[in-house]
């Protein structure tokens, strides 16, 4: 914090020189003081002062922010760019800019660019100044970075030179994204289907087997291409670990494993991280069907065991089976709805529970679940909300004395009373 405060007093230009000069010589030192704030607009604001009286400072900037850019530091470059709108050089940094060798000067041509920029850049083209390759590179960063200037700079060049500059319909990677989450979704319900999409990644690859490392490059070769199935990739994968995997391996391996487990557990995945999803009344038919098979097997009064002071594990197919209820509004019997009363350690509380159950033996197992000693935290204070909520009359010290003492116990009582 000294140090921090102490450059935001280096206003002169030796001093700015000093100091921007060595930043770029020690960028690690930039990056390590300003981690968490990662604020260095005051550098821009004092360099911006220093250069009414030193304008060899433009150049300073111009390294600094291509060196900020080259480590990628993007933020602290963006937040530095102030620099040349506050001295009016946006023009002339962008000159010196184009010359430039660093492989990050788009970004910087972009953030500086205006329509005398762009003027300027066509006519560098037309002097044979700059390359097919520069313009290519510039008209991708724009329609990255500023539309509009795409726009301008895009029909300009292409009216110019009758369309050399073309570029196909811009992909819409979210809806591809979104399909391809859909595709392996739908994977899931059929393991042949999922096997043969491994094949295809064996046969497309023409390999006999593949490492963890190369399943992870398979993203970056093919990119943005993607011909294969991501669940295919990530079930390899896990089969792997550190091993190689060849394709018999691997089928072995699924045809080990407990699939619907397998599957119900990349549904609940999925369905949690993707809104996206659609599913089908055969999917949901089939999922209420392993809910109902497996319903049995879980204690929901026994589901979550505390593993720290302020940790606890909680087991996977009661957080499914707790999941797809409230998703799909399935039918649970009733002591299984009486017992997710001490599972419900979601902040949004227990209240959808009284939808389904009576009031008296709801508020009975409460009582009796606080008589019990609660040690999940939220939990607890579900239980102390209901109570709260439905028996006011109830807060009084009585209760408070009977509930006092309690080990265990992590909430005030005077928040309940």
């Amino acid at each position: 914090f000294e140090l921090i405060e102490g450059l935001k007093k280096a206003k002169s230009p030796e001093a700015i020189i000093k100091v921007v000069s060595y930043f770029i010589d020690h960028e690690k030192d930039l990056h390590d003081l300003f981690i968490g704030t990662q604020d260095v607009a005051f550098l821009a604001e004092n360099a911006s002062m220093a250069y009414s009286k030193d304008h060899s400072i433009l150049d300073l900037a111009v390294n600094f922010s291509l060196s900020l850019l080259d480590n990628h530091l993007n933020e602290e470059a963006g937040q530095f760019i102030r620099f040349f709108a506050n001295t009016n050089t946006r023009f002339l940094a962008f000159q010196k800019v184009l010359v430039e060798a660093s492989h990050y000067k788009e970004d910087i041509l972009v953030a500086l660019a205006d329509d005398q920029c762009l003027e300027h850049k066509i006519e560098q083209y037309e002097k044979k100044n700059i390359s097919e390759d520069d313009i290519w590179r510039f008209i991708h960063s724009l329609r990255g970075k500023n539309k509009d200037l795409f726009i301008k700079f895009y029909d300009h060049i292409n009216n110019k030179f009758d369309n050399k500059f073309h570029l196909p319909p811009e992909r819409n990677y979210e809806k591809e994204r979104n399909e391809r989450s859909q595709r392996d979704f739908d994977l899931l319900f059929n393991k042949q289907e999922v096997i043969d999409e491994i094949k295809r990644i064996f046969e497309f690859e023409n390999k006999l087997a593949f490492t963890t490392k190369e399943l992870f490059k398979l993203r970056t070769k093919h990119w943005p291409d993607l011909y294969y199935s991501d669940l295919a990739v990530k079930i390899l994968r896990i089969i792997a670990k550190d091993e190689k995997i060849k394709l018999e391996n691997a089928i072995e391996s699924i045809s080990s494993w407990d699939w619907d487990w397998f599957c119900i557990t990349q549904i609940y995945e999925k369905l949690v991280n993707n809104v996206e999803i659609i599913i089908s009344i055969q999917q949901k038919d089939w999922i209420a069907n392993w809910c109902s098979f497996v319903l049995d097997k879980v204690d929901f009064k026994n589901a979550i065991n505390k593993t720290g002071e302020k940790t606890y594990s909680i087991r996977t197919g009661a957080i499914c089976l707790w999941y797809f209820f409230r998703k799909f509004n399935l039918e649970y019997p009733k002591h299984v709805l009486l017992d997710m009363l001490s599972f419900d350690y979601d902040r949004q509380g227990i209240e959808y529970l009284e939808d389904y159950l009576d009031e008296t033996e709801m508020s009975t197992r409460v009582l009796e679940n606080l008589e019990e000693n609660i040690i999940i935290d939220d939990v607890l204070k579900n239980h102390f909300d209901y109570c709260k909520k439905n028996y006011p009359e109830s807060n009084d010290m009585t209760m408070g004395r009977q509930w006092k003492d309690k080990e265990g116990y992590s909430f005030s009582l005077c928040e309940f009373s």
